[in-house]
């Protein structure tokens, strides 16, 4: 189910072109958002992201395009046409309607909301293997979203080209930014490690708010500075946080096998104060 406009439908077909059009041809954002236990997690979050986005973007923000609104409707679709006790990804879309031009700098925005069905974000899988992408890294003097999208969809493809579940990706220091399916962080001791952030790279509201709740926990110092991949050798437990793929113990990278005694009881608290 759609939500586009203000207005629901059922698939993509039933969309008029040109609306679909000005989604591929023109400027746009996008933001995935995480549904479970009856709620839209971190729903404040990640709408003052998106918004600030529009507003650096030079979008136009509708005027029905509040917080009240936006959630009312996400649940609304999810209770009318889903089961509310299960999970869901949401996907929210926003793109300007025409080409800028000098009479139209900044046009009307158009904005879609699509509730895609999905496992829990606290699904874990027994074994989940890595090695690191090397064919392309992220450069940090000219960053930009395009090259880091088509980098982690290159990773995807190593990925499982060569029978992994995931792989990391590298900048151009050879220092590790993040995996191809979420963000890296490793135990070692008390310590939690996890990629430092830069002017370049914006982390996820996910990442950002489990690094708060780490923060809350009294046994476990939080470090974010740059590594390489020979900090995740040395590392006792590895695990991947991501909005669409959830919560994911690593069991092993290259060589190195992983236990994750101390990863299944941050699961279980995080578990527990999520919902």
């Amino acid at each position: 189910m759609i939500l586009l406009n203000g207005i629901y439908y059922s698939d993509f077909s039933e969309v008029p072109k040109e609306i679909v059009s000005s989604f591929i041809d023109n400027p746009s954002l996008s933001v995935s958002i995480r549904y479970g236990a009856s709620k839209i997690y971190f729903w404040e979050e990640h709408y003052f992201q998106l918004v600030s986005l529009m507003r650096i973007s030079r979008m136009d923000i509708p005027l029905d395009f509040t917080p009240d609104f936006l959630s009312k409707s996400i649940k609304k679709i999810i209770s009318d046409f889903y089961d509310i006790k299960k999970s869901y990804l949401i996907s929210i879309k926003v793109s300007k309607s025409e080409q800028i031009t000098k009479k139209l700098i900044i046009p009307k925005s158009n904005y879609l909301i699509e509730v895609i069905k999905t496992g829990s974000i606290f699904h874990n899988k027994e074994k989940y293997s890595m090695d690191v992408y090397n064919d392309f890294k992220i450069s940090l003097s000219s960053f930009n979203n395009i090259e880091f999208s088509f980098i982690i969809s290159l990773s995807k493809i190593f990925s499982f080209e060569n029978n992994l579940d995931d792989s990391i990706i590298l900048d151009n220091n050879n220092n590790v930014v993040r995996s191809a399916f979420g963000e890296i962080f490793c135990i070692t001791n008390n310590d939690i490690k996890t990629p430092k952030t830069s002017k370049f790279h914006r982390d996820s509201v996910y990442k950002y708010e489990f690094i708060k709740y780490l923060k809350s926990l009294d046994n476990y110092n939080i470090i974010e500075e740059s590594f390489s991949p020979f900090e995740i050798v040395k590392s006792e437990e590895l695990f991947i946080v991501s909005v669409r793929n959830g919560f994911q113990s690593v069991t092993s990278f290259k060589k190195k096998k992983f236990v994750n005694h101390k990863t299944s009881l941050i699961y279980e608290k995080f578990k527990s104060f999520i919902n």
